[in-house]
């Protein structure tokens, strides 16, 4: 068998095409791997559709999230073999630089995404390697991105352990201890429904969980009842957006103190950002992780003088991933409700339109091959 079915991405289209391809030709060091469960997210499409690829190479194969069992291994390979299940993380780096050694991987100045995306032209000669993804029966892989899927976890999970680990990351960042109250915002995505399932791992007595309407909302609260409270934006006075009416009502379900800190996955507009960011305690920390491309204008004694603390981060470790592997299979993190769609390989155009148009606020869209 020389062939494999794939959903190919083409620059300029807007449906992938579902297609025929070479099955990949593994190096020494490489490992082929039979997909079992790939995932459709937002930021894979967006980067293929707002068309202005100078980098990226079409056609591609999209889906940074995969996992399945290893066909064949490289001959320098040692610590796979063939039959194993993985899950692999989809970040290629140089792994020697100081971003690489201080587990600040997306700084890698040569920091490229499997099935998504490269970050500079020096990523490039791993991105011409490996850029394909999980959107197809089986994957090319360098070794050292795999990591072993322990037989409790199901493979559409293990997918999707990267989406945990942005949530995870990005909590870590905001340096919350035992006891402190979080916000999250565009808290009915994907990313946002992940932070709220992992808050209870840091001992957080409290997310603020915010988005636009209160029925997807009160499904966020169903995850971690006893834990979150909801700020439907819909429901705030009119004028908002300009009167600080958001803030306001984020210290008022606390209490009105502020909370501790905040993580921010709102992928367009300034106003949640930013009134959610003035609504932080004192000395309070926000870290923004939601590719938004609005411009933030932020008055500078305002946040001098309240001690605020703002940090961008983009993606992920591979020591995210490998703790949260462990917490899965310990069954201390249960986040298998997070999947509200399946599709096959086949299907791969009806689950980006799922995606795409959020019908029924998808969370986790499921590609199966």
């Amino acid at each position: 068998m020389t062939k494999m079915l794939a959903a190919v991405a083409y620059k300029g289209e807007g449906k992938f095409r579902i297609e025929q391809v070479d099955i990949p030709q593994i190096g020494d060091e490489d490992v082929l791997v039979k997909v079992k469960a790939s995932s459709i997210t937002r930021g894979g499409l967006t980067v293929w559709k707002r068309g202005d690829w100078p980098l990226n190479i079409s056609p591609t194969i999209l889906g940074s999230q995969m996992a399945g069992v290893i066909t064949e291994v490289g001959k320098e390979v040692r610590s796979f073999k063939e039959g194993d299940r993985v899950t692999v993380h989809s970040a290629l780096t140089c792994r020697d630089c100081e971003y690489c050694r201080a587990d600040l991987e997306s700084l890698c100045p040569s920091f490229a995404n499997m099935g998504h995306s490269v970050k500079s032209k020096q990523g490039m000669y791993l991105y011409e390697q490996y850029h394909n993804g999980g959107l197809a029966e089986y994957v090319k892989a360098p070794a050292w991105t795999l990591h072993h899927l322990p037989d409790e976890i199901p493979f559409d999970i293990g997918a999707k352990i990267g989406t945990v680990a942005v949530a995870y990351r990005a909590i870590k960042c905001a340096e919350t201890k035992p006891g402190r109250i979080l916000i999250v915002t565009a808290a009915t995505g994907g990313t946002g429904a992940a932070a709220i399932k992992c808050a209870p791992l840091f001992g957080l007595s409290r997310a603020i969980a915010i988005s636009r309407a209160r029925k997807n909302l009160e499904k966020v609260k169903a995850l971690e009842p006893d834990l979150v409270e909801i700020v439907p934006t819909d429901e705030l006075p009119q004028g908002w957006e300009q009167n600080g009416l958001l803030t306001e009502k984020i210290r008022s379900v606390n209490g009105g103190r502020g909370p501790d800190g905040m993580v921010d996955f709102m992928p367009a507009g300034a106003d949640v950002t930013l009134q959610s960011l003035f609504a932080l305690r004192d000395g309070g920390k926000a870290v923004l992780e939601g590719g938004n491309p609005s411009n933030l204008t932020i008055p500078y004694l305002r946040i001098m003088h309240r001690g605020l603390q703002i940090r961008g981060y983009l993606s992920f470790s591979k020591q995210d991933e490998t703790e949260l592997i462990e917490l899965v299979k310990m069954g201390r993190l249960d986040v298998g409700r997070l999947i509200t769609h399946r599709f096959s390989l086949e299907e791969a155009n009806e689950a980006m339109e799922i995606v795409e148009g959020r019908v029924g606020n998808p969370w986790w869209v499921i590609v199966s091959s």
